[in-house]
């Protein structure tokens, strides 16, 4: 929906959960019976159930005010964007995507007047980080430093 929205100039529209209420049911039943032979023989039967089922309520609220002005311009971490190559996700579409620039190259910007075109050797990091994620050659790690920030690294394995 929000791709449609965007493509002709309308604002985008996000969720928050609100609430979620669920409600449990538990059901028991048990059933004895019998039967008697006049002739000395007879049968006894036992039986029982237990159920219980777990029925969800989730509610969605839209977000507005700053809470959607937020969500609109926070940068998404390298963390998420690394995991997101990690799991396989097309590294040069994650960077046609979500960059724009590296290291001085632009990417493609949209406004009213129409495109303007990426320079030439953005494309090209794209399609080499496209390679180096086929060949496996990439990770991301986030460790801590001693004054508890997260450290990003980035190792490329080199071949031979």
């Amino acid at each position: 929906m929000n791709i449609v929205k965007v493509r002709y100039l309308d604002p985008p529209v996000f969720v928050d959960i609100g609430n979620v209420v669920t409600s449990y049911t538990l059901t028991q039943n048990a059933s004895v019976g019998g039967t008697i032979i006049p002739n000395g023989g007879s049968n006894v039967m036992l039986g029982g159930t237990v159920g219980l089922s777990n029925s969800p309520t989730i509610t969605y609220t839209p977000l507005t005010g700053n809470a959607y002005i937020k969500g609109l311009i926070t940068p998404l971490s390298p963390e998420v964007l690394f995991a997101a190559i990690q799991s396989g996700l097309p590294a040069d579409s994650v960077l046609l995507l979500s960059f724009v620039s590296i290291n001085g190259l632009r990417n493609q910007r949209g406004s009213l007047q129409g495109i303007t075109p990426a320079d030439p050797d953005f494309h090209r990091v794209r399609a080499l980080m496209r390679d180096i994620q086929i060949s496996g050659a990439v990770r991301l790690y986030v460790k801590e430093n001693p004054n508890k920030e997260p450290t990003r690294i980035i190792t490329l394995r080199c071949c031979k």
